[in-house]
């Protein structure tokens, strides 16, 4: 008795190695290792050197000033009005009587700041006027009393800068609306005469790189 063989058919396709490993048509050639691959080249001393340049120039130059905004209105009655962050006072209004409603007209300047504390509170009393040491500029306002007769404000000292080209602004009332200081200054100081501080005059400075 013959037993079949069953012999296995292979198709054959033209061009088809089955041992010969293939990359697809979208694989990247590969870069070779080892000292003949490329490789990007170092910066120079001298763009180094233009970086760092650069970089101090920018670190030294003066920070542009940017959109002013206004905070609401401020009472014996309500909390402080405060300018955000990088912001210092560059204008004031007052509505009601005896100006009895204050805000506050805010320049961001976004310069650094070291630290933030509060005045005492001051009326057309003695004494009437108050100045904030270390060279520090207006960055909030409180009001306390009836009219808002007492006034105390927030000093805020800049990193590395001073104040120039220091005066009085003439006093603001109710019947003045409103006092915005020239480009470049801002508040640094006040003082009050009239009945319950009805008239608020304001020391600006501009900022010394």
């Amino acid at each position: 008795m013959h037993t079949p063989i069953v012999q296995a058919h292979t198709n054959v396709v033209s061009g088809f190695r089955p041992w010969v490993r293939r990359t697809p048509r979208d694989t990247p050639p590969r870069v070779p290792a080892g000292p003949q691959a490329r490789r990007p080249p170092r910066p120079s001393g001298l763009r180094l050197w233009r970086a760092v340049m650069v970089a101090g120039l920018l670190l030294l130059a003066p920070l542009p000033s940017f959109a002013d905004f206004w905070t609401g209105y401020t009472s014996e009655e309500y909390p402080p009005v405060r300018c955000h962050q990088g912001g210092i006072m560059s204008g004031v209004a007052c509505t009601g009587r005896y100006c009895d409603n204050m805000a506050l007209l805010c320049s961001q300047t976004y310069y650094p700041y070291a630290l933030r504390f509060w005045s005492p509170f001051i009326s057309e009393e003695a004494p009437n006027s108050y100045v904030c040491p270390s060279n520090g500029f207006i960055t909030a306002l409180d009001c306390d009393g009836r009219y808002c007769d007492n006034l105390a404000v927030e000093c805020t000292p800049l990193v590395n800068r001073g104040r120039k080209a220091c005066y009085w602004t003439a006093a603001i009332s109710e019947e003045g609306a409103e006092l915005i200081f020239p480009a470049g200054y801002y508040a640094a100081g006040l003082k009050c005469t009239g009945s319950y501080c009805d008239n608020v005059a304001f020391y600006v400075c501009q900022v010394d790189y």
